[in-house]
């Protein structure tokens, strides 16, 4: 959670009541404060009106509602009134942003509708992870609030017992302040956890950068993170399989814009025909500033229904099929294989693991004005990235 961030709690089934009034979020008093305001078991109807009620309520008793966010989580249908339907004229005239996460297939079918209506994003998860809940909390919050936070990596694994997980991180010299690993656990014992530096120095429990609560891990790296691979190992300390979430996120340092993607899809809703061939284009654009960032590796993994299937695709800027143009930015693809009628969940990851990426620099001639048609009178030249870098996003 961004500083100053401004947060507040509402929860809500047959009925809704606001569990912590809305606060800005400046000391770890407040923010735990807010954390145990969370809820850990649901039970009761789902009457969606009343959380959204009572989420306009939480922010006109801080002042005017116009610009505020809802971020409404739900993973079942409403069932009691006030609907959802009866709410939405309260949140356009107020102009309050509805952004929702369907945290189930069985998520009630409105809420993309509710996010479009009202100037939100929609997102979903039918895996339940918690990695998913952290991208779609992390990609909501930056929107609203304009952050230049990167999340370098984020996933979810299954550790069997007493067995090790490796990985690494790749840090570029766009980001590298108040870059932080986090690793959770929702059973077992707690994890044994080691971070490695590029130069070889390994941080583990014991050092003033630890810092461990009941249930996370986090790792602090104190100054600018030196560019290059950071790898982790991560060492389930019982006998059961242990289900692990590693979150790593970093900075720009001063002002600098860091590489940023954005993903999307051509539309929120397909009629889906087995027996008619229907196309989805999906996209991401990877930039950083205004330059974009061409080739690099883009790889999305479509969660698809029934069972919640993922299926990998690598997106292309190479001007062909589902992209536009080429060298633009803009990484595209068409997805065909839907598997049924529900919800599908698209995450993407970005790379210049082989070294190929660069910002695309256009120049125009000396002296000119820019010409009326843009391709005309331009020189497009690439400009090395100069670094390994990595970037996660999702898109509902």
């Amino acid at each position: 959670m961004f500083s100053a961030t401004s947060v507040g709690v509402v929860t809500f089934s047959t009925r809704a009541s606001i569990e912590h009034p809305v606060v800005s979020v400046s000391t770890e008093a407040v923010r735990n404060g807010l954390i145990a305001a969370v809820p850990t078991s649901t039970d009761g109807s789902t009457c969606i009106g009343c959380g959204l009620l009572k989420g306009i309520q939480a922010l006109e008793d801080v002042g005017p509602p116009q610009g505020g966010v809802i971020l409404l989580v739900t993973d079942g249908e409403e069932n009691r009134d006030p609907r959802i339907r009866d709410v939405i004229p309260d949140l356009l005239s107020k102009e309050v942003i509805v952004a929702t996460i369907a945290y189930s297939r069985d998520a009630d079918p409105l809420l993309q509708s509710l996010a479009l209506q009202t100037g939100g994003q929609s997102f979903f998860s039918g895996s339940r992870d918690s990695v998913a809940l952290d991208n779609a909390f992390t990609a909501i919050l930056e929107a609203t609030y304009a952050s230049k936070g990167v999340k370098l990596s984020s996933e979810d694994k299954t550790i069997s017992g007493w067995q090790t997980y490796t990985n690494h991180v790749y840090v570029d010299s766009s980001v590298g302040e108040n870059t932080t690993f986090s690793v959770s656990w929702i059973n077992g014992h707690r994890p044994r956890v080691a971070v490695e530096t590029p130069l070889g120095l390994v941080i583990t429990e014991g050092s003033t950068m630890f810092d461990v609560t009941s249930d996370t891990i986090t790792i602090e790296i104190p100054g600018k993170a030196m560019p290059g691979r950071w790898a982790y190992n991560i060492t389930n300390n019982g006998y059961y399989d242990q289900d692990i979430t590693t979150i790593v996120t970093s900075n720009p340092p001063n002002d600098n814009e860091p590489i940023k993607v954005t993903a999307k899809v051509s539309t929120v809703s397909l009629q889906y025909s087995s027996s008619q061939p229907t196309a989805l284009k999906v996209f991401a654009s990877v930039r950083k500033g205004y330059l974009p960032v061409i080739g690099a590796v883009v790889k999305v993994v479509i969660e698809k229904p029934p069972l919640g299937q993922g299926q990998e695709l690598t997106l292309l800027d190479n001007g062909a099929g589902a992209d536009v143009k080429k060298n633009d930015g803009i990484y595209s693809r068409y997805f065909f294989n839907f598997s049924a009628n529900g919800r599908y969940g698209v995450s993407v990851r970005v790379d210049n693991t082989q070294g190929d990426a660069g910002y695309a620099v256009t120049n125009r001639a000396r002296n000119r004005a820019p010409p009326l048609d843009p391709s005309e009178n331009q020189d497009d030249t690439m400009t090395p990235v100069g670094a390994t870098f990595s970037n996660n996003r999702c898109h509902g």
